[in-house]
């Protein structure tokens, strides 16, 4: 089911910042899937900051085409699972 607010022939029509084609928008989400996602069972939670910035940098520079409701729980999700992955550092002033 197609949760985006528009026709899929005209968003296959739009541009992506920067002129990135469709193609390879699907070739790095699809790489990221697969690093991710190992097998049924197994996933790399090194890969979530990785997703993370991805979903970021769509939502905050192609937002207007990819309007898709998970967008922003997707973001949302990753964001608090990149916050428990990535080593925080406490720095001392």
């Amino acid at each position: 089911m197609n949760s985006c607010s528009y026709p899929i022939t005209y968003v296959a029509e739009m541009t992506l910042y920067h002129g990135e084609s469709w193609e390879l928008m699907q070739r790095r989400w699809g790489k990221l899937i697969r690093d991710f996602w190992l097998n049924s069972d197994i996933y790399d939670i090194s890969k979530i900051p990785d997703i993370y910035d991805c979903i970021k940098y769509d939502l905050q520079h192609n937002m207007k085409i990819l309007r898709f409701n998970e967008a922003e729980d997707l973001h949302a999700l990753a964001k608090a699972m990149a916050d428990i992955v990535i080593p925080q550092v406490n720095v001392s002033v």
